[in-house]
């Protein structure tokens, strides 16, 4: 199955030599040519997530910022191409059928002979929101 590409972008080259604003690079399991090492090693986690459907709370619109690791270094944003943004996809997701997934349950925690303090499932907005995170995740 082929699986989308993550692009990273230069927003703001910063005091880095090697980049220049507008750049662009196509993100897979391998470092682009053309792109230094540390700025792969920042971007590669959060690309990684986003290719195989995985959603990340910092991202806005589909779309992640994230910085190398020089602090005067380039500024990159992470984007799907092609995706929808995160409002559209999560709404789709919240109406879709459950399809293949009919097996999938929230348990009560049993710790604490069945009274344990943090378990969410006694609330049911909680497990709504749950199912939302899970669904829009690269879990389901």
């Amino acid at each position: 199955m082929k699986r989308p590409r993550v692009i990273a972008e230069v927003v703001e080259p910063g005091q880095c030599r090697y980049f220049r604003k507008g750049q662009r690079f196509p993100l897979g399991g391998f470092t682009p040519a053309g792109l230094c090492a540390s700025a792969y090693a920042v971007l590669a986690r959060d690309a990684q997530t986003m290719r195989y459907g995985g959603t990340l709370p910092w991202a806005t619109q589909g779309r992640v910022l994230t910085r190398c690791p020089d602090p005067q270094g380039a500024l990159w944003q992470l984007q799907v191409e092609g995706e929808a943004p995160d409002a559209e996809r999560i709404e789709a997701l919240a109406t879709s059928k459950r399809g293949h997934w009919d097996g999938y349950q929230f348990h009560p925690c049993r710790g604490f002979q069945g009274a344990c303090p943090f378990s969410l499932v006694k609330d049911p907005s909680l497990v709504c929101r749950m199912d939302l995170a899970v669904r829009a995740s690269a879990w389901w």
